[in-house]
């Protein structure tokens, strides 16, 4: 339920040659003149017929400032978890990132659980079967206002019994688990969860090709690296939560638990410098968190027209990280601890007007960092962050088939470091969608004006020597940012076909970007946003075909320009697009997926990065309370990815070879144990995420 804008979250993309898979879309298209003349199976939903709603599919219709999705039998039957469900729904312009992340046409999607925010692990251990339908508001009002696009999963509400559920997921090729458990008791009004989970990865000779060059003020340094690196992780997690819920009541308390280490992220490689020298070197890395979580959320219903939302969240953070990078006979040493307090605060009051929806937000978001830097850098600095916002928004209905959203607000953004002087600033707010509804769809124009608030490690005194050349440094001393964000968003749902539509323009002035200074005897890695621009436009058509219910395909076409200006300007064009296919035959599913290489241009590190074309094949079969799945993942085709960056006194060319992005298999099972005759399931919120303000080697991937 909170308003945030959080940058930064990025990680490389990459490039590669489509010839291996020729084969896949000739199969691909057999299928397609084999199964149109598939029988419609049992499974098919009947025509809807509804007071003021626009029936537009089989299981798929508008409702107003919404679409509703009826999932099918077969695509309840074969999905283990939420995110499962939600790529089966074969949603054009959807996609699931490996962090949990959803995004609908590239517009960040906001997830919800029967109107409440619903984290990672919400989804992860949400019961399909019990999904009556999923809600997605593309139009957002009343208390998804604050959203672009909101997802809600509306679930079936059980008044007695229970059920255990447990999860295994076990990779071959690669050595990476994840292995789940869930229980609940519904009775009457209640309802009590226990979640647990561990997960685990053991990589091995992850090969990393490298060539730098260093400008110094006397000379010019190249280096030709060749590492092998090998990581050990691990998380593991738990969660109690005790739900109350009422028809003008819904409270939700959670308290969880969670442990994230990597113990053991090892690199060894040589180097030849300027041609000639040689040397080795290693870099030894580990880092573990501790954090405990209270959660707290609820709605009231205080009148037919009136209701009040609220959540309170607070978390702790112990993080521990230390660095050993050696080579010749020198050593860069970090150690750092830290702890971290969290308290996040939200409420919103929504009311039907006779004409309209009128709905009020109050949000403040506070962090306090400790952090002590042992080894090379020596120092105890201390962070606090606090920022607060207020919004009221109304939507007027101009016409039946037209209306207006205003949302107007305030930033309070402030924090303040160990030695310097407190930054605060007051930033405006403003959001305007129009929404016109067609005879066969709807058209939405959304323009709006807000402030990036940067990541907490960014704003510190820290640093650290990556190598012989290259020094990471923090940067307290940022300005203030202003973003413009607009778009145009066509949905189209008609029987069969399902399509989508987005042209997006974002403008950020000062924005947080990687910078580089020269030195007598080190390149300085740093964040600056002194006069900086970003500039990107977006255009996104994607599109769903059911011939049968027995089978579907779908896929999209991207495009994006970026164009930064920094010291330097960087811009680029990229085209991508996916295809899948989904294909039911009795109690097997198959799912075929094709993602097309790209090119992006990192608006924060502003690397060139090639990411090739990923292909995997997912085979499922559902009987009764149990799923079985086995997914293969480019089992043809070495990927390796490509990062690039050229800059006035630092340039890259790096290649990476990681077994976890190709030639591997994961086999899934998942089994229901039920007991009562109602039973209610759900799911856990725990957030794995981590929040710290250290500084840390950014260059080795995992």
């Amino acid at each position: 339920m909170f308003e945030k804008n959080i940058i930064f979250a990025t990680e490389p993309p990459q490039y590669t040659k489509m010839s291996t898979i020729k084969y896949i879309i000739i199969i691909l298209i057999g299928l397609l003149d084999f199964t149109a003349q598939a029988q419609v199976s049992n499974d098919s939903i009947k025509s809807i017929s509804l007071d003021e709603v626009l029936v537009t599919a089989e299981n798929i219709y508008r409702n107003g400032d919404h679409i509703v999705v009826l999932p099918t039998t077969n695509q309840k039957k074969h999905s283990s978890t939420g995110y499962a469900l939600l790529d089966n729904l074969m949603i054009p312009g959807l996609t699931i990132s490996k962090d949990g992340s959803v995004s609908t046409m590239g517009i960040f999607t906001s997830l919800y659980i029967n109107g409440q925010p619903a984290g990672v692990q919400d989804i992860t251990y949400l019961q399909p079967k019990d999904v009556a339908k999923i809600e997605i508001y593309d139009s957002p009002k009343g208390k998804y206002a604050k959203d672009n696009i909101a997802l809600n999963f509306v679930i079936k509400q059980y008044h007695y019994g229970g059920y255990l559920q447990l999860s295994a997921d076990q990779s071959i090729g690669v050595d990476n688990g994840n292995y789940r458990a869930v229980t609940s008791f519904s009775k009457g009004s209640l309802t009590y969860y226990l979640f647990g989970g561990y997960n685990y990865t053991n990589l091995n000779n992850i090969r990393t090709s490298s060539f730098e060059e260093y400008y110094l003020p006397n000379n010019c340094a190249e280096r030709k690296t060749s590492t092998s690196q090998n990581i050990r992780g691990r998380n593991e997690y738990v969660q109690v939560q005790v739900q109350y819920r009422r028809p003008k009541q819904y409270l939700i308390g959670k308290f969880s638990f969670v442990e994230s280490s990597i113990p053991h992220n090892n690199s060894k490689g040589q180097t030849i410098t300027n041609g000639s020298v040689e040397s080795t070197y290693t870099t030894s890395i580990s880092n573990k968190t501790l954090s405990p979580k209270l959660d707290f959320n609820g709605e009231f219903s205080l009148s037919k027209t009136q209701t009040i939302s609220f959540g309170l969240h607070g978390i702790y953070y112990r993080n521990d990280y230390n660095r050993l990078y050696a080579e010749r006979t020198t050593e860069y040493i970090t150690n750092s601890a830290e702890d971290v307090w969290n308290f996040n605060a939200g409420l919103i009051y929504t009311q039907q007007l006779h004409k309209g929806i009128f709905t009020a937000e109050l949000f403040n978001y506070y962090d306090q960092f400790k952090t002590n830097y042992l080894g090379n850098y020596k120092a105890t600095e201390r962070l606090w962050k606090n920022e607060s916002l207020i919004f009221a928004s109304y939507n007027y209905p101009i016409s039946k088939k037209i209306s207006l959203q205003t949302r107007l607000g305030l930033d309070w953004y402030q924090y303040q470091l160990t030695n310097k002087s407190k930054f605060s600033t007051w930033n405006p707010r403003a959001n305007l969608k129009l929404t016109t509804q067609l005879s066969k769809g709807m058209l939405l124009w959304s323009f709006m004006l807000a402030n990036s608030n940067y990541n907490m490690d960014v704003i510190n005194n820290a640093t650290m020597q990556i190598n012989p050349y290259l020094q990471r440094r923090g940067n307290p001393d940022l300005h203030k940012s202003y973003d413009i964000d607009t778009y145009l968003y066509y949905s189209l749902p008609i029987r069969k076909v399902n399509v989508t539509a987005m042209m997006q323009y974002q403008f950020t002035k000062n924005p947080v970007m990687y910078d580089y200074l020269q030195t007598d005897s080190n390149i300085i890695q740093t964040f600056s946003n002194d006069h900086s621009q970003n500039h990107t436009f977006k255009t996104v058509i994607g599109a769903t075909y059911k011939p049968s219910t027995n089978l579907a395909f779908t896929g999209d076409i991207r495009y994006t320009y970026t164009k930064l200006n920094n010291q330097q300007k960087y811009s680029l064009n990229n085209f991508t697009g996916n295809i899948g296919v989904q294909w039911y035959i009795k109690n097997i599913a198959i799912m075929p997926r094709i993602n097309f290489g790209s090119t992006t241009l990192n608006k924060y590190t502003l690397a060139k990065i090639k990411t090739p074309i990923n292909y995997n094949l997912k085979v499922s079969y559902s009987h009764k309370n149990l799923i079985a799945s086995a997914t293969a993942y480019a089992p043809f085709k070495k990927r390796s990815f490509n990062t690039a960056l050229d800059s006035k006194y630092h340039t890259f060319n790096t290649e990476i070879i990681n077994h976890q992005n190709y030639q591997y298999y994961t086999i899934s099972l998942s089994y229901l144990f039920e007991f009562g005759r109602k039973v209610k399931r759900v799911d856990s919120n725990i957030d794995t995420t981590i929040n710290s303000s250290i500084l840390r080697d950014s260059s080795l991937i995992f």
